[in-house]
């Protein structure tokens, strides 16, 4: 079973794949030679085949052609972003004849897909996936990758409303905002209001349906006095024959804004930016791409399989270190550097190809038209000696060594401005053990400025656990007074918190 057939099929804008449960979406057909000229197919099923809160993940033949059954051992994955595996199940032996399906029901829970782990399998609300396949006859099977995508069709758009006069809003005042779009686009009533409660809405009115128009996502976003934004949640709405009207509560009510009206009322208007997209649930679909014989290296070399982690020899783990050590003491004795990093107290001799190989941003400086190209020095003046023996160890042995809170924090901004992303996550990691409370304003700050969502929602996590503690400290106090959108925006997950109690 050396030579497989590889199938990486992409769905692209996948969470407005609309359709119900029994109904699925189809990737292109892929015809291989090398199997007697069949023709196959994925299918995976958004809403399940019986179970509408899982998806169903299978490979079928789909042609007359070629012998009437083919067995053959399948393996179906979903992947990260870097093609890594997320998840992934095999079948050991089935056999493939016209018309038949093989795979998984159930393959994977859509709460986790679309919510929980949403940022590891939706990347840019694209669901990548893969399909292997191996013959079991023993004849031999020439290897050969499909890269092919599908493309749900989404129209987005996106409105300012500013709501005056907030202070007044009663529960018996309704503000709406028509929204007449171009001319074959569907017309909405947006009305925004307030129940007794203080709960706010925003009803969305379909004026005159659209058949075509099967799902729409919306969410708004405040503005700041400060000319920050703050993001409340995305909501997904279906629509049918008999329903033309949805509703979207804000995640805070009157109250929590009028406490808060110097950040969020400027001159009592509360400024709202909404965007919604809608999809009539059709598709296009397309082959990207034929790799015949061995598999793109660019592709193999992302790919790694549990599997593969899983059974790796100690052979192969004692090259590893050794390779480490190797690399190493080619670091550390300096040999063959062709390059040195200065900092404003000393100079790190280096090899440019082992940067490059480490960081895209090193990357770019030796091999495009930067001024570094040419050079044989590359000024650092914004990292400390200390942070740049470390991160260099580490580009060349993969290695941390002694890491401490302080150097943590700075070595983690190096690793963000170079995006050496394992030294990152590595540095983020960290941070997130040992976090405490007098250090949660100081990663937060951290998390934010690096655009680090998910190490800034792992702070705010901590903050909301141990709330009692973080906001009365002093450290929150002053916090506030230079970081006043982030803690808002901090304090209103606390509210929310509290709310659903």
């Amino acid at each position: 079973m050396d030579g497989c057939v590889t199938f990486y099929w992409s769905i692209n804008n996948y969470s407005y794949c609309c359709y119900k449960k029994k109904r699925g979406i189809y990737s292109p057909d892929f015809i291989v030679n090398s199997l007697e000229n069949t023709q196959w197919r994925l299918l995976l099923y958004p809403r399940g085949s019986t179970d509408e809160n899982s998806i169903d993940y299978l490979l079928g033949r789909t042609s007359k052609d070629g012998p009437k059954s083919i067995t053959v051992k399948c393996e179906f994955a979903f992947l990260a972003e870097d093609g890594s595996v997320l998840l992934t199940k095999e079948r050991e032996r089935d056999s493939f004849e016209n018309g038949t399906y093989w795979g998984f029901e159930k393959f994977a829970k859509r709460e986790e897909l679309l919510r929980t782990r949403r940022k590891s399998f939706l990347p840019q609300d694209i669901l990548r996936t893969r399909c292997r396949l191996w013959r079991m006859d023993l004849k031999p099977l020439k290897p050969i990758t499909f890269h092919a995508r599908t493309t749900v069709n989404v129209e987005k758009r996106n409105f300012c409303w500013n709501v005056e006069h907030f202070s007044t809003l009663d529960s018996d005042h309704k503000i709406i905002f028509p929204y007449w779009p171009n001319s074959g686009e569907t017309p909405m009533n947006f009305i925004f209001s307030a129940n007794r409660r203080q709960n706010m809405t925003i009803t969305i009115q379909v004026l005159s349906p659209c058949e075509n128009a099967k799902m729409l996502t919306f969410h708004a976003i405040i503005t700041h006095k400060t000319g920050n934004e703050l993001y409340c949640d995305q909501k997904e709405f279906s629509f049918n024959a008999s329903t033309n009207t949805v509703m979207y509560q804000l995640p805070f009510n009157k109250k929590f804004l009028m406490q808060n009206k110097n950040l969020y009322l400027k001159n009592d208007v509360l400024s709202l930016r909404c965007e919604y997209g809608w999809s009539a649930g059709t598709d296009f679909k397309t082959i990207d791409r034929i790799d015949v014989g061995s598999t793109s290296p660019s592709f193999n070399n992302k790919i790694v399989t549990k599997e593969r982690e899983r059974n790796i020899t100690e052979d192969e783990k004692d090259n590893a270190i050794s390779l480490k050590k190797d690399l190493g003491s080619l670091y550390i004795k300096g040999i063959l550097c062709d390059i040195k990093l200065d900092t404003t107290t000393e100079s790190f001799p280096a090899h440019k190809v082992i940067l490059c190989a480490r960081s895209p941003v090193f990357q770019a400086m030796f091999t495009s038209n930067m001024k570094e190209k040419t050079r044989e020095r590359v000024e650092v003046p914004d990292i400390e000696d200390d942070t740049m023996r470390r991160m260099l160890l580490y580009m060349y042995t993969d290695t941390l060594k002694d890491l401490n809170w302080e150097s943590a924090i700075k070595l983690y901004s190096a690793a963000d401005k170079y995006e050496i992303l394992s030294l990152k996550d590595k540095c983020s990691h960290f941070l997130k053990i040992n976090l405490c409370l007098t250090k949660v304003c100081e990663v937060l700050v951290l998390a934010d400025m690096h655009m680090d969502n998910d190490l800034k929602e792992a702070v705010q996590h901590y903050a909301l656990t141990h709330n009692e503690e973080v906001f009365h400290s002093d450290q929150w106090t002053e916090f506030t007074k230079s970081n006043t959108a982030l803690a808002a925006e901090t304090m209103l997950l606390n509210w929310k918190k509290n709310e659903s109690k």
